[in-house]
């Protein structure tokens, strides 16, 4: 079996060159889970409502560490998750304005 780092907060050097699927087992116990956030802004191809949403689920299943709350945790995770896709959907609204005026 894989040895855990010393330095329990750093990944493992496979996480560093290969990515979360990499690391020994025992490296995740205590940490949150390890997904990637697709990047959103696109020249060409704007982000639907469901991507940015979904990024938002993966965002708040992050930072809160739980994949799904419990029953009472619920109203607040899912205001988290309907916040950040706001929050996120203005962003990219934005960004893409000043792309297109030609100011970025």
């Amino acid at each position: 079996m894989a040895q855990a780092p010393e330095n329990q907060d750093a990944p493992p050097d496979a996480v560093k060159r290969h990515g979360c699927h990499t690391a020994p087992r025992s490296w995740y116990r205590g940490h949150t889970m390890c997904r990637s956030i697709k990047t959103l802004r696109r020249d060409n191809d704007p982000a639907t409502d469901d991507e940015v949403r979904a990024a938002a689920l993966q965002f708040v299943r992050k930072v809160s560490g739980y994949r799904t709350p419990s029953r009472r945790n619920a109203p607040a995770f899912d205001g988290a998750v309907d916040e950040i896709s706001a929050a996120s959907r203005r962003l990219l609204d934005a960004l893409n304005a000043v792309h297109e005026g030609g100011s970025a």
